[in-house]
């Protein structure tokens, strides 16, 4: 499989300055046949984050769990460390058992 363009979510949004170690984003990959996947990375102090957030807010059992399909946990969500996660993956051949085609 080759990869066209890799898209993250976390790049279209202008309301909010952006910490690639403590942010969430859809990553949209396109490949040369036009065909289309997705997954959503997390980084590891963006599950924290989350988990508190949702201790207070009362959101899945007051932070007793968490999910989300296609998650993909990370260190940064920049989209350079991204896009070498996605070209690893398809290197190891895990690629189609992280993300779900569209």
């Amino acid at each position: 499989m080759n990869i066209e363009k890799v898209f993250l979510s976390s790049n279209f949004n202008i309301n909010e300055k952006a910490d690639n170690l403590d942010d969430h984003t859809d990553v949209i990959v396109v490949t040369d046949t036009g065909k289309k996947y997705a997954a959503t990375f997390f980084t590891y102090k963006n599950i924290e984050t989350i988990r508190r957030n949702n201790e207070k807010s009362g959101d899945y059992l007051g932070g007793k769990y968490f999910w989300v399909k296609d998650m993909v946990l990370v260190q940064s969500c920049s989209e350079t460390e991204v896009k070498n996660i996605v070209e690893h993956l398809c290197e190891e051949g895990n690629f189609n058992s992280v993300f779900r085609i569209l």
